[in-house]
């Protein structure tokens, strides 16, 4: 509790925003799909050959404003800095 307000203070001093991030990813091969058949016979099940994938970056602060970055490869140094670097750019005050 201390902590949570000692960053209060230092957020109210330097007239900051806060901003909370989170990252998802979604993919088509999550799920694997069992068909119907009778007994004894085997199910014909169509999977779909080629796999794809998708991941989101979002950031959203303490005034309701929303920042959003969907990518396709791997998350990695390159696409957090380029997500950070924007989400700093794009605000005129501090960012927590």
């Amino acid at each position: 509790m201390i902590v949570i307000n000692c960053v209060k203070k230092r957020m109210a001093d330097a007239e900051a925003i806060a901003t909370g991030a989170m990252k998802t990813g979604v993919q088509n091969t999550a799920h694997r799909p069992r068909g119907f058949a009778p007994r004894g016979k085997s199910s014909p099940v169509r999977l779909n050959a080629k796999r794809s994938s998708l991941g989101m970056i979002s950031a959203i602060n303490n005034q309701g404003k929303t920042r959003f970055l969907c990518y396709r490869k791997a998350m990695n140094t390159k696409l957090l800095t380029r997500f950070i670097g924007r989400l700093v750019r794009d605000t005129e005050r501090k960012v927590f």
